[in-house]
């Protein structure tokens, strides 16, 4: 299950911040299918890098099967990469 609580990033360009997220929240539940979808600089691929634990949030959670990514290290981190 994927649950993402209140999800923000933000990227630092220069002097401006430009948010790619800004409060997304949903639950996917095992065995879901869903199409993320939207224009481009939506935040697409930053939402997918997310989930993937390419990236980390600037704020909110992110929580994979009961387990709040935060907390991982980067060896877990890399073995969800590998599995999931």
């Amino acid at each position: 299950m994927i649950q993402m609580e209140d999800l923000t990033k933000v990227y630092q360009m220069g002097d401006s911040e430009v948010r790619a997220l800004n409060g997304a929240s949903f639950t996917i539940g095992k065995g879901e299918m869903v199409a993320i979808m939207g224009p481009s600089g939506s935040g697409k691929s930053t939402l997918m890098s997310i989930i993937g634990c390419l990236d980390v949030p600037s704020s909110g959670k992110y929580i994979l099967d009961g387990v709040a990514v935060e907390t991982l290290d980067e060896v877990k981190l890399a073995e969800i990469r590998g599995r999931k």
